[in-house]
C-alpha cells in the first residue's frame, strides 16, 4: 500500500514554467524521475530525495523517458541510459539500489523539457524562481511529514547553490534562503509554500551525476560518513 502522503504527491502537476515546455504528447508539465519512482506503492517515506535541475531537451514522449529510467534502473543492454543514468544505477554505487528501493526518491526541480538546443546550462533566474515552487513543496511536504534530522536533501549541481558561497546544511536554513531569493527582485514569485519551520534535516551538495567519474564518498553512497 502507498503511504497516503506519496499517494497524493504521485498526481502532483505544477503550472507550466517560463522556459520549459511540455513532453511531445502532452499539455501537462511533468517529471519522468518523480513519475517513475512513485509509479509502484511506495509504503515508507524516503531517507532523502535527489534533486537535479532538469530533464533536458530530448524529443521523447513522457512514457519514453519513463521507461529508459525503468530499463536503466535494471541495466538493460539495450538501454538509453546517458551519463547520468549510467553512473547513478552503476553496480559499484550504492546511489542505484537506494532509488530502486525508493528509499531516495529523485525529481528535477525544473519539470518539463527546455526550450531550445541547449542541453546542460543553467537554466535563469526566472526558470529557477519558478521552479523553486515545484520541488521545495515535494521536499517540504516529505520533510515535514518524517520530522527526522537524518532526513536528507541532495542537491545536485550548480543551480542549486548560492552566489555568496553561504550554503547552509541544515535544510530548515536552505529552503528559507531559497523562499527569500525566489521572492525577491526581478522575477520573483508570490506563490503559497507555507511554513518551512517544522523542516528538519539535512542538505548535502553533489556534483550533477553525469560529472560523477572518481569514486569520492558522496558519489559512490547516499549515506556517506563524509557527506554534511
Amino acid at each position: 500500500m502507498t503511504h497516503a502522503l506519496l499517494d497524493r504527491l504521485r498526481h502532483f502537476r505544477p503550472e507550466k514554467l517560463p522556459g520549459m515546455k511540455p513532453f511531445n504528447e502532452s499539455s501537462n508539465i511533468g517529471c519522468p524521475w518523480w513519475s517513475w519512482c512513485l509509479k509502484d506503492p511506495v509504503g515508507e517515506l524516503p531517507r532523502g530525495i535527489l534533486v537535479m535541475q532538469d530533464w533536458g531537451v530530448d524529443g521523447e514522449t513522457f512514457q519514453e523517458a519513463v521507461d529508459t529510467l525503468e530499463n536503466s534502473s535494471k541495466r538493460l543492454p539495450d538501454s538509453n541510459a546517458d551519463r547520468t543514468l549510467k553512473n547513478l544505477f552503476d553496480e559499484r554505487r550504492e546511489w542505484g539500489r537506494a532509488i530502486v528501493k525508493r528509499q531516495v526518491l529523485v525529481t528535477n526541480a525544473a519539470w518539463g523539457l527546455r526550450e531550445g538546443k541547449d542541453k546542460c546550462s543553467y537554466l535563469g533566474a526566472k526558470t529557477h524562481k519558478a521552479a523553486f515552487l515545484t520541488w521545495v513543496h515535494l521536499v517540504a511536504s516529505i520533510a515535514e511529514a518524517k520530522s527526522d534530522d537524518e532526513f536528507r536533501l541532495f542537491a545536485a549541481g550548480c543551480w542549486a547553490t548560492f552566489d555568496d558561497g553561504k550554503n547552509p546544511s541544515d535544510l530548515r536554513d536552505y529552503l528559507m534562503k531559497w523562499q527569500n531569493w525566489a521572492s525577491q527582485g526581478r522575477y520573483k514569485v508570490d506563490g503559497n509554500i507555507g511554513s518551512l519551520e517544522k523542516c528538519r534535516g539535512k542538505v548535502v551538495y553533489l556534483r550533477h551525476p553525469c560529472l560523477w567519474q572518481r569514486m569520492s564518498e558522496s558519489e559512490v553512497s547516499p549515506w556517506a560518513r563524509t557527506a554534511p
